[in-house]
């Protein structure tokens, strides 16, 4: 445990800013409310990791971290930094150097050198695509594209692919609606695993891409909810499936993205948009929305957004 409280008898260009949430030592939670303001040559840029607690104290001097001795302190007097003022947000610089983002075990740096720790060795971006009509869904809807990317939270690159097209049980026609929609067309699932013998082979990557090691830690990242609380929940029943356990948790982007901008995003190409990303592919393409998810997900990795987990299900 560590506490840190900015003195309150600054000179005027200094206001006072008392923060209590870093109380603690851990500061994973902490992390996504801080602005981590780092020195360039000539200027000072912001990396945000958390726009919603933009601290509301205008010509205030950041704090170093006393590594030694667990704490934070104020710098002294001279080396407090010249300071400018601009929408109500403070520019300046100082930085907490680095920040600890807890127990996680997995580093990487972000394009300007600053450390952060992830929750997370692997993220696994996944997408479903299912059946589906503009007129009468069919009922129970199927999984008919099966794509997941395995994303390094370390090096930020895609390392392997795991992509099925997957033949429907109980409709096995594929409407003209799904099919302008998705880009799957008949003769793609055609001839296809089912649902049970996919999710088999599935587990075989999982086995192959080591995975399922206890020493590995990995996690689904989602585009939403739907996907793992109701795509395939409601498909495994139908199936009588008990699906594996790795499936019953996962991060929903949205959320991610939601801690980082302060705003919900409506979807996929929102986000991409202000993040300023190029969209991939098709979109509602299992495999090209991967691409982009994964896209998304870099790009908050770089910002220094400590992922962790976010939607849940029990076993299923």
């Amino acid at each position: 445990m560590c506490s840190l409280t900015l003195q309150h008898n600054f000179k005027r260009r200094f206001c006072t800013y008392k923060l209590d949430l870093l109380r603690k030592a851990k500061l994973s939670t902490a992390c996504k409310q801080l602005f981590l303001l780092t020195q360039t040559q000539t200027k000072y840029q912001e990396t945000f990791l958390g726009p919603k607690q933009t601290f509301q104290y205008c010509h205030c001097s950041l704090i170093h971290t006393d590594h030694s001795s667990n704490t934070f302190c104020l710098p002294k007097q001279k080396d407090r930094p010249s300071y400018s003022y601009r929408s109500s947000k403070f520019y300046g610089s100082y930085s907490i150097n680095k920040i600890m983002a807890s127990s996680e075990k997995t580093h990487h740096q972000d394009i300007k050198g600053t450390e952060f720790k992830q929750n997370y060795d692997y993220f696994l971006v996944l997408d479903f695509e299912a059946t589906c009509d503009d007129k009468i869904q069919p009922n129970p809807q199927e999984i008919i594209e099966f794509p997941v990317l395995k994303v390094n939270a370390r090096t930020l690159k895609i390392e392997s692919e795991f992509h099925k097209y997957v033949a429907p049980q109980f409709h096995p026609r594929i409407t003209p609606f799904c099919s302008e929609l998705t880009g799957i067309i008949q003769s793609m699932v055609d001839n296809q695993l089912h649902l049970p013998e996919v999710l088999q082979s599935f587990h075989h990557w999982m086995e192959n891409e080591g995975l399922l090691n206890p020493d590995v830690r990995s996690i689904f990242v989602t585009c939403g909810d739907w996907d793992l609380k109701s795509m395939l929940p409601k498909q495994c029943a139908v199936l009588d499936l008990l699906a594996r356990p790795y499936f019953s948790q996962w991060i929903n982007i949205k959320k991610s993205y939601a801690d980082v901008t302060g705003t919900f995003p409506k979807g996929m190409m929102v986000m991409l948009n202000n993040l300023n990303l190029k969209h991939i592919g098709r979109h509602h393409s299992g495999i090209d929305d991967c691409r982009n998810i994964a896209n998304v997900l870099i790009a908050l990795l770089k910002k220094g957004y400590v992922f962790k987990k976010n939607g849940s299900i029990g076993r299923f």
